[in-house]
């Protein structure tokens, strides 16, 4: 165990009952927040249930028509009047839900800053897709920590985001602290205020910048106003996922604005910087396994994060007489020990674990870890490399 505030081990030590064992949820739907309901597939497809509870939004965190998914979508709430937002997310460990976090966050306080407006946040059983976009929201708009969070949702409904999930939750902020903590002084920067301003009081004396990093001349004009930087973590990424057919313009465009172009940017900003004041530096790219894994209904991330990783090579042939140091890390999702739906079956977990050489399961200190190391000395002669942390798995 680290000496990180969070990890994984502890989020989950949150979720379990007394005797340390995990219970699937006993209702339908529990209200875990004032006008904020989590629940299965069941009430949703009864308009006039809705109704009676005065339902005016819902986010199905599960469209879509397998077994593990629920076939509602815009037009199935048609002529009612409830507001609609479907994400088409797997429960499963390598599925990154939090690129919908700020979505399914905005969606809901938009919801709540209407008149009686209350929200059906539901997935097929509402343990984990679901109840993760409400602790999402909880932090990035109610000000709270992830473990605050995660126990006002547990308090109210029986809950089990997987291991994945969880490390989602806390991820980026992990980085931040472990940075604090090393003693750098830290410049955070998202396109989400509340988001900063829950950094800030969860981790003083960390620099807020709040910019879309896909507006190139906005990002110039704040970023003008920080102090000089030496280390960078380009961390910010969406994912619009669709069938290669299906793929539409302003999914590419926002994709490889933020993905890729954004990251460019911001480099070229700071690169900038430290070539004027004369010093060395060390920058990481956040990229992933599907930059070298081919996913279903992936094809523009996967692109984006294949030409971050080239971009990543590229910054290093550039910049290395400049002894300025460019690596990435590819991170897979963690995996759950914990019974899931989707993964209690061995057969279908026993086969992913047998591909990680390792023999475990990724805990959020594994990357956080990878990016302190990229960005120290102690890697003083590492540069264009493309760190898989996945115990392996793309090795086999």
């Amino acid at each position: 165990m680290s000496g990180y505030e969070v990890s994984v081990q502890a989020l989950n030590d949150l979720l379990a009952e007394e005797d340390g064992g995990y219970c699937f949820p006993s209702e339908h739907f529990n209200e875990v927040f004032p006008k904020i309901y989590v629940g299965d597939a069941v009430i949703v497809q009864n308009v006039m249930r809705l109704r009676r509870l005065r339902i005016t939004h819902i986010i199905n965190a599960a469209e879509g028509n397998s077994f593990m998914h629920v076939n509602t979508n815009a037009a199935y709430y048609s002529g009612t009047g409830i507001a609609y937002l479907g994400i088409k997310a797997d429960d499963t460990q390598h599925f990154d839900l939090s690129v919908y976090f700020e979505e399914a966050s905005d969606f809901i306080s938009q919801a709540l800053s209407q008149k009686d407006g209350r929200v059906f946040v539901h997935c097929r059983e509402g343990y984990s897709r679901s109840p993760t976009l409400v602790v999402a929201y909880l932090m990035r708009h109610q000000k709270m920590d992830v473990k605050t969070a995660l126990t006002t949702v547990r308090q109210k409904r029986e809950i089990g985001p997987n291991d994945g999930f969880l490390k989602q939750l806390c991820i980026g902020r992990e980085t931040v602290k472990a940075l604090r903590k090393t003693g750098a002084e830290v410049v955070a920067l998202s396109r989400t205020f509340e988001d900063l301003e829950s950094l800030a009081q969860e981790c003083p004396g960390v620099q807020t910048v709040c910019v879309d990093l896909a507006d190139w001349s906005a990002t110039e004009k704040a970023l003008s106003s920080i102090g000089p930087v030496d280390l960078l973590v380009n961390n910010a990424a969406v994912a619009v996922l669709q069938p290669f057919l299906a793929v539409t313009e302003e999914a590419f465009d926002k994709s490889f604005a933020v993905n890729v172009k954004a990251v460019l940017h911001v480099s070229q900003i700071v690169v900038h910087q430290m070539i004027e004041r004369g010093v060395p530096g060390a920058i990481v790219n956040v990229s992933s396994q599907a930059s070298q894994c081919a996913l279903q209904d992936h094809s523009v991330y996967c692109a984006t994060k294949g030409a971050l990783d080239m971009l990543t090579k590229v910054m290093t042939l550039e910049l290395g007489p400049k002894k300025i140091r460019v690596n990435s890390v590819n991170p897979t999702v963690v995996m759950t020990e914990m019974g899931r739906i989707g993964w209690s079956d061995p057969q279908k977990s026993e086969p992913m674990l047998k591909r990680i050489p390792m023999g475990r399961f990724a805990e959020v200190e594994d990357v956080v870890h990878s990016i302190l190391f990229l960005l120290s000395d102690k890697s003083s002669m590492i540069t264009g490399s493309c760190l898989p942390v996945d115990g392996g798995f793309l090795a086999c």
